[in-house]
């Protein structure tokens, strides 16, 4: 279902992934001086402002919400790569409405913040606690799950940006293939081979079909050892999942047969 604001009606599973992570920091400015931003770490996109960066406006919906100056400077060190379906300016944000509500005191409830994120972005509620969780609606709604599967995810971005308007603009699930069944049952979610029999994209689908050296990485990601590999959420990132303890091998192998695609 398409919604009049161009969000889409998804149904996913909502995994953190600790060994990548964004920096981010907000100080109160001077008075009267206004929202500033300085941004580090890896290449943002051109010309990226205050305004346009999903932190920046986390901090201006704050403010607006809560009758606040929007008196703060924001120190962000990216380290997840823009563009990839990793939700990196989706975390950044709802690591700022956390900050925020910290620094100033306000005595904003979780249904507050749930609200703010919800018009930040589709995946912004999930990082304001981000356990596993099964993901509706647009991803606002969302049922924390106990996956009890000893699993860990292997992360490849071959450096290309992925427009997310791009991806669900194409998104066309061949004849004849049908996704696993939803919700996931107890039994998936508590072994690794039953997690990987819901590795699915509706997204991946024409990534692939655009950037055929998605495929080479998913197929090579399980020849070195994943159980399934998938592109994320709307590329160009691709995941593993591997049984815990194996993903450092799997790195490994994959580094050696791509040493140009960054890999976490």
């Amino acid at each position: 279902m398409h919604h009049q604001d161009d969000r889409h009606e998804i149904r996913t599973v909502f995994l953190p992934v600790p060994q990548l992570t964004d920096e981010i920091t907000v100080t109160p400015n001077p008075p009267g001086s206004g929202l500033t931003m300085h941004l580090s770490g890896r290449n943002v996109p051109d010309g990226e402002s205050v305004e346009k960066n999903l932190a920046g406006r986390a901090v201006h919906v704050f403010c607006e919400e809560f009758g606040l100056p929007e008196d703060y400077h924001i120190e962000l060190v990216k380290r997840i790569p823009v563009s990839a379906g990793l939700g990196g300016g989706s975390s950044d944000a709802a690591a700022a409405l956390l900050e925020m509500r910290r620094l100033t005191g306000t005595p904003a409830s979780a249904s507050d913040l749930h609200s703010l994120a919800i018009r930040l972005g589709a995946d912004v509620a999930f990082f304001l606690n981000p356990v596993p969780s099964l993901g509706t609606g647009i991803g606002e709604i969302l049922q924390p799950v106990r996956i009890t599967a000893d699993y860990e995810l292997v992360i490849a971005y071959p450096g290309c940006p992925s427009p997310v308007a791009w991806a669900y603009r194409h998104c066309q699930r061949p004849a004849g293939v049908t996704p696993p069944a939803w919700p996931p049952s107890i039994d998936q979610l508590s072994t690794v081979e039953g997690l990987s029999s819901l590795i699915w994209n509706d997204l991946g689908f024409a990534l692939e079909k655009k950037l055929p050296f998605l495929t080479m990485l998913r197929e090579e990601l399980c020849r070195c050892g994943a159980l399934a590999s998938m592109v994320s959420g709307s590329g160009s990132s691709v995941f593993g999942l591997a049984r815990a303890g194996e993903g450092e091998a799997i790195r490994a192998r994959l580094k050696e047969a791509f040493p140009a695609v960054e890999i976490f």
